[in-house]
């Protein structure tokens, strides 16, 4: 019917060549055929490809012409735009989404989720050669290349990135490298598994064991994760005025670190996080930012303004929390976002959330306001600190104080029922009612 480009090469991909999405009438087309999918309620598509229209090869020219006039000099990149476009428009008002495998400048403003293509399923960098059995080849880049991606493409416009975890290309992974990519998606802005090889959490390698171990290791990140989504929200609400990234470049984010290395970032203003992306590490050296930081598992507080070594078995990363800056939580026993017919098994938050959950370490003053209007609030005192709450649209129930690192049992506790515990280098769990919530703590 004309719907391809009225000059084109043979498409490398198997399928054929790219429709000419320049071409309305071929626009028009395609989105009709995809109606049945929106009529259905489908507010989200996965597009692979979109990087067939090859400038050259062979030090020769590969011409290419659509309907709009455009050639292959523009259409390079500016196929990914018209490509998405077809999808966007047809997206509801209310929310939907596109997870694409590429982008390019104007993409940002449709709204595409970015996954990295088919990295490689290891701990290799961009051109190693790696041996995985009988078989020797170059690297496109494993896991570090994963977290390079998520932190540049933040910083240019494109917030929201999930590789596979595990990587893509010669699957299955080794359990080494699923485990320590589990570990770096689950405090990034989307978690998705699976490999070339379907690798699955609980059918795992080759012969699709279940190793329990590994399988409690990402109930309790991707349940992190999740628990996770009232902090990140926030800074996805927050895109609209300020653009800013959600996971930054630590350098960035403190250019007076003096510090140029391209595997740790910021989480939002709050978390550092660290992952271990080369086989066999096992310690991290993390240049602190000025001021006291909290490891999220320990307790422990370090004070900035140097480089600390901290450790990093392979079943735990480096992960550190600002001091005195609260973070808001989904209830622990959380599964879905979603509505479900298993509510007697899976846990839900769909219409309502239950108590939100502030985990911090005091320090300094510090608020967060999240995205339905709860303030949560921290402010030291001469012989303690004091909490406070004032609830929003969404979480407007009791909230749980989770104050960690505190080392000694407070002397006293006003304004919520409370409980001490030896955890997380001792914490204080207190639970609060009410409109305006408040709770003293005396040291």
């Amino acid at each position: 019917a004309g719907y391809f480009a009225p000059v084109q090469m043979t498409a490398l991909a198997k399928w054929g060549p790219p429709l000419d999405f320049t071409n309305p009438e071929a626009m028009a087309w395609w989105q009709g055929l995809l109606q049945p999918y929106v009529d259905l309620g489908v507010v989200g598509y996965k597009l692979d490809y979109g990087e067939e229209v090859i400038v050259g090869a062979l030090g020769d020219r590969l011409p290419w012409q659509f309907h709009d006039g455009s050639d292959e000099l523009t259409m390079h990149r500016g196929y990914q735009l018209v490509y998405h476009q077809a999808y966007a428009e047809l997206l509801p008002e209310t929310g939907g989404f596109l997870l694409c495998r590429a982008g390019t400048y104007g993409d940002q403003a449709q709204g595409v989720i970015i996954w990295p293509g088919d990295i490689d399923s290891s701990l290799s960098l961009h051109g190693e050669t790696v041996t995985k059995g009988d078989k020797t080849y170059q690297s496109v880049g494993g896991l570090h290349a994963a977290v390079v991606a998520g932190s540049s493409l933040g910083v240019s416009g494109f917030p929201f990135f999930g590789s596979d975890t595990g990587g893509y290309r010669n699957a299955p992974p080794d359990r080494e490298t699923y485990i320590r990519w589990f570990q770096h998606t689950a405090l990034s802005t989307v978690m998705q598994v699976g490999t070339n090889a379907n690798d699955l959490p609980w059918s795992f390698g080759a012969d699709k064991v279940l190793d329990e171990e590994m399988l409690a290791l990402y109930r309790h990140l991707a349940r992190l994760h999740l628990r996770l989504q009232p902090y990140l929200w926030t800074y996805v609400a927050e895109l609209q005025t300020t653009g800013r990234a959600i996971q930054r470049p630590l350098g960035m984010a403190h250019p007076e670190l003096g510090w140029h290395g391209d595997d740790i970032y910021l989480l939002g203003d709050h978390l550092l996080v660290a992952p271990v992306t080369r086989p066999g590490v096992t310690e991290r050296e993390i240049p602190l930012p000025e001021g006291s930081w909290v490891d999220w598992w320990t307790g422990e507080v370090l004070d900035g303004g140097v480089t600390v070594t901290r450790p990093a078995p392979l079943e735990s990363m480096p992960l550190l929390v600002r001091a005195g800056a609260p973070i808001p939580l989904l209830r622990p026993d959380v599964d879905t976002l979603l509505p479900t017919t298993d509510e007697g098994v899976v846990a839900v938050t769909a219409e309502e959330p239950g108590p939100l959950h502030v985990r911090l370490t005091p320090g300094p003053a510090g608020s967060f306001a999240l995205f339905d209007g709860t303030v949560i609030a921290h402010s030291p005192t001469n012989d303690g600190f004091v909490l406070t709450q004032t609830p929003g649209a969404r979480f407007d129930g009791d909230v749980v104080f989770e104050v960690f690192g505190l080392e000694t049992e407070p002397t006293s506790v006003e304004g919520a029922t409370w409980a001490w515990s030896d955890e997380r280098g001792g914490t204080l769990t207190a639970t609060v009612t009410g409109d305006t919530l408040a709770v003293t703590v005396v040291r």
